[in-house]
């Protein structure tokens, strides 16, 4: 007869109880902070206490801490050359750009340095984004002669100048989209020599049919947050006035 195979023993179940590990409680604020001051990493930080990265990096975020890159870094060496030139008045100081290199960096109201050729740069794309959603919601195109082949071209003109409060087509000018939106309702849309010739009085401005105020069109709250989201850059910018430098319009 065949030998019969041996059943496999079944491993005894371990049931003594597992020893849970302690709580290891919070970083405190005042060692991370000589940690961060003396300018070491996450990765040096967390060896230094025996802990996670992740851990570290939730206790600094936590206690509002920022680490500034390993000694000797560009990061580093940014960091300190801001603090010194903020302790010093500075309100302008020479510093390396990743984008432009060796420019100027100028001291901001959040009380930050930045390269002063981004910020130009960013205040000519709110810039554009503004005025191109004005001008799509204003026709897209002038309302005398229909051109409409490019934006820098179009300009917004008031039918009642009394009525003016804000004005679009000034360069700089910070104003939030809302208070635009219902500016630009006050005005029609007009290429270059069609504006000049109605501000000369040779040619008249055509009936318009009338428009909804802004405040009468529905927008969700989801619509608002992403047309705001896609205007709003760093620094808020407007359109051009006629005869005045386009600043990137």
């Amino acid at each position: 007869m065949p030998l019969s195979k041996a059943a496999p023993k079944k491993e005894a179940k371990n049931n003594s109880p597992k020893i849970a590990k302690p709580a290891r409680g919070p970083l405190a604020r005042d060692d991370l902070a000589s940690f961060v001051d003396a300018g070491l990493s996450i990765a040096q930080i967390a060896a230094a206490v025996d802990r996670s990265k992740a851990t570290v990096r939730h206790w600094l975020m936590r206690h509002g801490l920022k680490t500034h890159g390993s000694p000797g870094s560009r990061r580093a060496e940014h960091t300190r050359a801001a603090a010194s030139a903020r302790q010093a008045g500075l309100a302008v100081l020479p510093m390396q750009c990743p984008r432009h290199g060796l420019t100027e960096f100028a001291l901001g109201t959040r009380g930050y340095y930045r390269c002063k050729r981004c910020r130009s740069e960013a205040v000519a794309r709110r810039r554009r984004k503004v005025k191109a959603t004005l001008v799509a919601e204003a026709g897209g195109a002038c309302c005398i002669c229909g051109y409409d082949r490019t934006m820098r071209a179009l300009h917004f003109h008031h039918l009642d100048p009394a009525d003016k409060r804000h004005e679009i087509n000034a360069n700089g000018v910070a104003i939030a989209l809302a208070k635009l939106r219902v500016e630009a309702h006050k005005c029609v849309l007009l290429c270059s020599n069609c504006h000049a010739e109605v501000e000369a009085g040779f040619t008249s401005l055509p009936v318009r049919p009338l428009q909804k105020h802004p405040s009468e069109v529905a927008h969700s709250g989801v619509t608002q947050l992403a047309e705001c989201g896609a205007v709003n850059a760093d620094v808020v910018g407007s359109s051009p006035t006629p005869g005045a430098p386009t600043a990137g319009l």
